[in-house]
């Protein structure tokens, strides 16, 4: 009887623990699980309330840099680039919100002109793609925060004219 009293209080717990939370499965290199154990007990927490903390402390400081709420894009986050035969690329944010940037300041630079020289080929230009940002290559892209600093807001009534 002990037994199916057991089993019976687990599958409440685990019912119960199925709607009230999620799960995060977490791998860290051998060794570092004790670490961040240590630390936890240290200052009286699980190693599941210590990373719970961690994390909203992370979102927090990062919303504080972003501008952002915690767990919501900042506002440079980039969701599409259309590049221009001109050298420039209308960029659109995931808030919706379009800039023009324009890279030829990049391009022709003395200090940055040999990073961004392979842009002065239009065709190579016109192949930009978001990966986290503007991208042409693995070794060739542009910060967000750039973008979003120092593009031109676009209006979209004067966009379609």
């Amino acid at each position: 009887m002990a037994d199916s009293q057991g089993s019976a209080q687990t599958r409440a717990k685990n019912k119960y623990n199925a709607k009230a939370y999620d799960s995060l499965r977490i791998v860290v290199k051998k060794g570092r699980k004790e670490i961040i154990k240590a630390h936890a007990e240290a200052s009286g927490e699980s190693i599941n309330g210590f990373v719970s903390r961690a994390i909203d402390e992370a979102m927090a400081r990062d919303a504080a840099v972003t501008g952002s709420e915690p767990g919501h894009p900042p506002v440079w986050a980039v969701a599409a680039v259309e590049p221009h035969p001109d050298y420039t690329m209308t960029v659109t944010f995931r808030s919706g919100e379009k800039r023009l940037y324009d890279m030829r300041p990049w391009i022709e630079s003395e200090k940055y002109g040999r990073v961004y020289a392979p842009l002065k080929d239009i065709d190579f230009f016109m192949r930009a793609y978001v990966d986290g940002s503007a991208a042409w290559s693995d070794e060739i892209d542009i910060a967000p925060e750039e973008l979003y600093d120092n593009g031109v807001p676009i209006d979209d009534a004067a966009e379609g004219e």
